[in-house]
């Protein structure tokens, strides 16, 4: 028994005052089809909102936000539809925010006891006369449903072979049906109106109820045994209605090639072929989630050596995720890898037997110690030094003449003369410390020893004379403490400064104690 139509009301409320508006119910039997077109729409450029499915009903489905009223608004279709369990009561449409609302609500006899709704889909134009409505492949015994919203009041004409159920001027909306007596394509359907305004649209495809026996409605379709509801189709191929069952022992497929897109939403390939899509054996996939043909892993190609383009990606090949050094020196990058076999330290490498080191925590290459090389006698300029040889770390002696007193502290007579006349002195001993502090001067510091000091306490060498650090920041702009211990030339300049200044002060105490002894 086909559907049939029973009545139908429009309306609408355009005050943009109202988050909600309640939809009378036009004349309705228990068990009839009862369908709700509708859309809400608000100031752009906020975005339509989804009106709530009401409570009994189900959604059919939602269209998109799309502009209108000349760009002014932005609205959204919306189908609702139930299986009425009464006589009719006053459905609620809510949009959770101000909106403008309209409607249509159609009631039709001869409904299914339970899932009604075939198909549906929604589309909108921009400024003009006419709306067409794309083909539909339908099954037979069906009917054709329509709602249209424009976004100026006006009244509209039904698309050719379609019946107008309501043409509300006011609001600007229509609603049309049509039965479907075979499968197929429909065809498309035109709506016109008379002056230019956007519009969107909703086309569904609704099925009746069947009986228990006989032939069913659809083309060729029969009822197999004591009235079950099935349709009779070929083994192979797409069912040509929603829900149907294929007599025989054919699975419900679609019949496809092994391989490439399926074409139908849930169908399964007819043979072994997995459902995937051709790609090739390596570079990105075109498909989210879709797999290689093949053993090729997902992976971008790159070189075997050398920073890798993407993040995250693989080398493909043997290499290592690494940078490319030399043997010896730095490295490049942070937490590289040297290529090879050298091991991690300075750009020195290779040393003399003695002397100090250049490079911070370089290794000496041989067997030498690391020490400083002094003459077999005399006292050591750096704190803990080694000397070479076989002197002991003593004072330099002091040549006297053969009789008289020493002048120094703890001197040796050279020669074998016994002590005689006595050496005139103060009578506080001045001569005698005078000497003694011109003897035990330090010797002229060489640039080598002071750089392996400065390497090893940049900090305190520099905190400790002003005058060499002002210099520092001078010829490098900014003092930079680990930069010292780590550079070469950084020292060496230091190192020279720091010997300047150390002869300029020699001189000055010699110059002091002449000055004193000629006064004297």
């Amino acid at each position: 028994m086909p559907l049939a139509y029973r009545d139908s009301l429009s309306g609408g409320d355009s005050t943009f005052t109202v988050t909600n508006v309640n939809v009378a119910a036009p004349t309705v039997a228990i068990g009839d089809l009862e369908i709700v077109w509708a859309a809400a729409a608000v100031l752009a450029p906020g975005t339509a909102p989804t009106i709530a499915t009401p409570a009994g009903w189900t959604s059919g489905g939602t269209g998109a936000s799309v502009p209108s009223a000349g760009g002014l608004v932005n609205t959204r279709k919306h189908l609702f539809w139930r299986i009425s369990p009464n006589t009719g009561a006053v459905v609620n449409l809510n949009a959770g925010t101000t909106a403008v609302f309209v409607y249509d609500r159609l009631s039709y006899s001869g409904g299914p006891a339970t899932t009604a709704l075939s198909q549906v889909v929604f589309g909108n134009t921009g400024a003009a006369t006419s709306a067409v409505m794309s083909s539909l492949t339908v099954n037979g015994g069906t009917m054709l449903s329509s709602s249209i919203s424009l976004g100026a009041a006006q009244s509209l004409t039904a698309p050719a072979g379609m019946t107008a159920r309501q043409n509300n001027a006011t609001y600007g909306i229509s609603a049309v049906d049509e039965q479907i007596a075979a499968a197929g394509a429909t065809g498309t359907r035109t709506w016109t109106w008379a002056s230019s305004s956007e519009s969107v649209w909703g086309f569904a495809e609704f099925r009746p109820a069947h009986t228990s026996t006989g032939v069913l409605v659809g083309q060729g379709s029969t009822v197999v045994g004591s009235a079950a509801r099935t349709r009779a189709h070929p083994s192979s191929g797409a069912l040509i209605g929603q829900g149907s069952t294929v007599v025989g022992t054919a699975q419900r497929n679609a019949a496809h090639a092994s391989s490439g897109a399926l074409t139908g939403q849930g169908s399964t390939i007819t043979g072994l072929a997995n459902r995937t899509r051709d790609h090739a054996s390596s570079g990105v996939l075109t498909g989210q989630g879709s797999e290689i043909v093949g053993s090729a892993a997902r992976t971008r190609a790159h070189a075997s050596s050398g920073a890798l383009t993407g993040q995250g990606s693989e080398v493909v090949g043997a290499a290592a995720r690494t940078r490319a050094h030399g043997s010896s020196g730095a490295l490049v990058g942070p937490g590289s890898e040297i290529v090879g076999s050298a091991d991690h330290q300075g750009a020195a490498g290779t040393h003399d037997a003695t002397g100090a080191l250049v490079g911070q925590g370089s290794t000496l290459t041989g067997s030498a110690a690391r020490l400083r090389a002094f003459s077999a006698s005399g006292a050591l300029v750096g704190q803990g030094s080694v000397v070479s040889g076989t002197a002991a770390r003593q004072s330099p002696a002091v040549s006297h003449d053969a009789t008289g007193v020493l002048v120094g502290q703890g001197s040796s007579i050279s020669g074998a003369s016994q002590v005689g006349d006595a050496f005139i002195d103060t009578h506080d001993g001045f001569w005698a410390r005078e000497w003694k502090k011109m003897a035990e001067r330090e010797k002229k510091l060489s640039v080598e020893e002071v750089m392996e000091i400065v390497e090893e306490a940049p900090k305190e060498v520099l905190e400790a004379i002003p005058e060499v650090k002002k210099q520092v920041k001078k010829e490098f702009g900014r003092v930079d403490y680990q930069r010292i211990a780590n550079n070469l030339q950084m020292q060496r300049f230091i190192a020279e400064q720091i010997i300047v200044r150390h002869e300029i002060r020699m001189q000055e105490l010699e110059e002091d104690d002449l000055e004193v002894l000629l006064l004297l």
